[in-house]
Formats: C-alpha cells, structure tokens, sequence
C-alpha cells in the first residue's frame, strides 16, 4: 500500500463562506415561514449547516509519489486521480483573501490539455513544492 506525501482538507473558509452564502438565502427565503413555523425554519437552517459540515469534513486530497487525488461526497464517493507522469503543469492561484490566510487553488494540467482545479487547499504553495518536486525526481 502505498504512504501519502502528503494528505490534508480544504481550508476553514471554505465551510465558512458556504454557511454565510447558504443562510443569507435561507433567511431571506424562510423569512416569511419564520412567522409561521419558527421550529420548521429552525430546524431547515440546522439541516442546512449539517449537510454543508458533513460535505467540508467528507472532501479531501492527497499526494502520493506517482498521483495526486482529490475525494469527494457524503454518500456517493467521487474519486479524481491525476497521474504525475502525465501532468504537464501545475499552477497555484490565490486570491488577496487567499494570501492573507494562506489558501488557494492548485491547477494540474494533463497530458490532454485540461484542467483540473483543486479549491481551498491550505498552505498551497507547499503542496506545489511537494509535487514539482516528485515530478523532478522522476525526470531524473
């Protein structure tokens, strides 16, 4: 079996910028259904910051020696592998926020010229270290 290099989980803003975005949509929905059934909205708001919490907890990434991979989802698990020796490019862009709090989005970049965005990933320009390094030693 083989050892992760490195292996970590999106960044708390992420799970902080859903629950904000989420319950400003909520409230201005349930506004109205407040007055009606405060337990009913209640209760839709905790079941909406639950699922946004299990879906942050249940997506992660990993690096190994020949592949980098992202899992995903609550129920169904969605699995993306990119095979290093196929990648052709690996970008990191950040925004301001992202600087300042030290997140980003990693891009690899296949042989077949498309993209794949990993968002969110804390200390980002580490985990690009790590993999233009791999990708070195196998040049070697």
């Amino acid at each position: 079996m083989e050892k992760f290099l490195y292996k970590g989980k999106q960044h708390w803003i992420c799970l902080a910028w859903s629950m904000v975005i989420a319950n400003l949509v909520l409230l201005i929905v349930y506004i109205p259904l407040f007055f009606v059934s405060p337990l009913l909205t209640l209760v839709t708001f905790l079941f909406a910051n639950i699922l946004l919490y299990l879906s942050y907890r249940s997506n992660w990434f990993y690096v190994k020696k020949d592949r980098v991979g992202q899992v995903s989802g609550i129920i169904a698990k969605n699995t993306h592998e990119i095979l290093l020796s196929k990648g052709e490019s690996v970008h990191v862009r950040q925004s301001v926020v992202g600087r300042l709090l030290n997140y980003g989005t990693l891009v690899l970049v296949g042989t077949g010229g498309t993209p794949h965005d990993m968002k969110c990933i804390p200390s980002v320009d580490s985990v690009r270290e790590i993999i233009v390094d791999i990708i070195k030693q196998d040049g070697k």
